[in-house]
């Protein structure tokens, strides 16, 4: 009878995700750079104060990551059938839901601690309750959707969709799809400005795309365009919104955009292929995946503080609370 008991513990532990491992993580209490690569399974780690980096090995490689609160963060992989549930604190890391393969990006709502990804396989978006794990709704959206934002007073979720070239809305509360209107060809990136959804994207038909376009959510009506470097793919906004980053890929540029008057206010170069980008109080940071760096820029002059090499390709990248 003991002997049955044990077994049955431990196809439990097989089927229900007892599956565990430890990484090493930074120690808590210093601002930390968390950066994912695309082609290694790696966590690089650049440590704001010194700038010193450290790494550490995965079994995967990381799509994208969200911290749910001071210990909790959640890693997504487009290849592997479960999110992992890691432990900032203790380097524990779990398999926490099986969303299936293709998870390509997540965003966490704290209001109601319901965490978003979306599957590129499946062409859908699901919810996932935090505090429970347990499945809060999933939707269908356009094709192979690549960016999300959340408006926050209305609960509207915006999911962009390169290859069908739309934008869904869903409403956050109960999951469902207010409606799907069309954009440019491959579209990628998006912010919300709480007016206008500003929209990216690689451009089609042998015409690359140098122009973010303006919509309005309610209507799906173009609203306006500002001209920026080929390619514009990623967005970053400050605290207050009253300016935005602007990430180009294809011209190796972010622009600074004033969102009052939509005007481009500076521009600066970086890295070979940039891919992401992000801030804290005082810095911008920039990811590239072909020269293998992280840009370091001031956050007020717009001017390049430093270039650090990382393992290849660095992609993907999670700063804590400090963002400004």
């Amino acid at each position: 009878m003991k002997l049955q008991y044990i077994i049955l513990i431990c196809i439990s532990c097989l089927l229900f995700g007892c599956a565990k491992e430890m990484i090493t993580v930074p120690v808590q209490g210093e601002p930390v750079l968390w950066i994912a690569h695309l082609q290694e399974s790696d966590l690089s780690f650049v440590h704001v104060e010194d700038e010193k980096v450290t790494s550490t090995g995965l079994d995967f490689s990381v799509s994208d990551m969200e911290q749910i609160n001071n210990e909790t963060i959640i890693l997504s992989s487009e290849n592997e059938d479960f999110l992992y549930k890691l432990n900032s604190e203790t380097g524990e890391l779990t398999q926490w839901y099986e969303a299936g393969k293709g998870v390509n990006e997540i965003i966490y709502d704290s209001d109601k601690k319901l965490l978003f990804f979306s599957n590129r396989v499946e062409n859908t978006v699901t919810a996932v309750d935090v505090e429970n794990g347990n499945l809060f709704g999933k939707v269908e959206v356009g094709d192979l959707p690549v960016s999300m934002t959340i408006n926050n007073e209305d609960r509207l979720l915006y999911v962009v969709n390169t290859e069908s070239a739309t934008i869904s809305v869903i409403q956050m509360d109960d999951m469902k799809k207010e409606k799907e209107f069309a954009t440019l060809k491959y579209p990628n990136g998006v912010f919300f400005d709480g007016e206008y959804l500003w929209i990216g994207g690689h451009g089609g038909d042998g015409i690359l795309n140098d122009q973010v376009y303006l919509y309005d959510p309610g209507t799906g009506e173009e609203a306006d365009r500002i001209e920026v470097g080929l390619m514009p793919i990623a967005f970053h906004a400050n605290y207050s919104k009253s300016e935005v980053y602007v990430l180009s890929h294809g011209a190796n540029r972010v622009y600074r955009i004033n969102v009052e008057d939509r005007s481009v206010e500076q521009s600066i170069e970086v890295g070979a292929n940039p891919h992401a980008i992000t801030s804290d109080k005082q810095h911008i940071y920039v990811t590239s995946l072909d020269d293998h760096t992280l840009s370091i820029i001031d956050k007020e002059t717009l001017q390049l503080i430093k270039q650090i090499e990382m393992n290849e390709g660095p992609y993907k990248m999670m700063l804590g609370d400090d963002n400004g």
